[in-house]
């Protein structure tokens, strides 16, 4: 199997592909981002649950060996809701930010792919990963409809008589959580996204 390197992507960069994609396909202002019509209908992927996968290799989804399917764990697609709208948008990332690398591959097999991840440089395997990350927050979480869900937050934090700047810990995971709420997503991808746009 032939070595790849990822490609150099700022922050930046990922963040306006995935802006693209919303854009591209009428879906910017759509809250929460219908992920299964946006991959199935507009991207004309396949999604397929495979039972066990996560168990047997340690993986909650792929992109399938010719990027035309995403495969999910079938425990995580019934079961895990948030998680498996965040695990199809990672996916989409490798996708769109990954193509021309992963094009380069020869996998015939789930075992192959896994081999290709665990033989990856770590470096590389971190800017893969990374970009795939930042790509599933914005597109779940896009900026622009994140920041009056914020505005909103932070307003009900200040009726109650609270400095919204001097937040602790659990407060903001509080506001975080409720957020999160609105976009189908995690606590803790609201979090970072918050971070990642500098609201926090």
């Amino acid at each position: 199997m032939g070595q790849i390197k990822s490609p150099y992507l700022t922050y930046d960069d990922v963040d306006r592909n995935a802006a693209d994609v919303l854009k591209k396909h009428d879906r910017l202002e759509e809250v929460p981002v219908d992920m299964e019509a946006l991959i199935e209908f507009d991207m004309g992927l396949k999604i397929i649950p495979q039972r066990g996968l996560e168990d047997e290799f340690g993986v909650v989804g792929f992109l399938s060996f010719g990027m035309t399917s995403i495969i999910v764990d079938e425990y995580v697609l019934e079961r895990q809701p948030t998680r498996y709208r965040f695990t199809l948008a990672h996916e989409l990332g490798h996708r769109v930010l990954h193509a021309d690398s992963f094009r380069l591959l020869q996998v015939r097999s789930v075992a192959d792919w896994v081999d290709f991840y665990l033989t990856l440089p770590e470096q590389d395997y971190g800017w893969f990963e990374r970009h795939a990350y930042w790509f599933a927050g914005a597109l779940l979480v896009p900026e622009h409809t994140l920041l009056p869900q914020y505005e909103a937050a932070m307003a009900k934090v200040g009726a109650e008589g609270l400095d919204g700047a001097m937040l602790s810990y659990r407060s903001r995971s509080t506001v975080a959580g409720a957020i999160a709420k609105r976009f189908h997503v995690s606590t803790g991808v609201v979090s970072r996204r918050l971070n990642e746009v500098g609201f926090w």
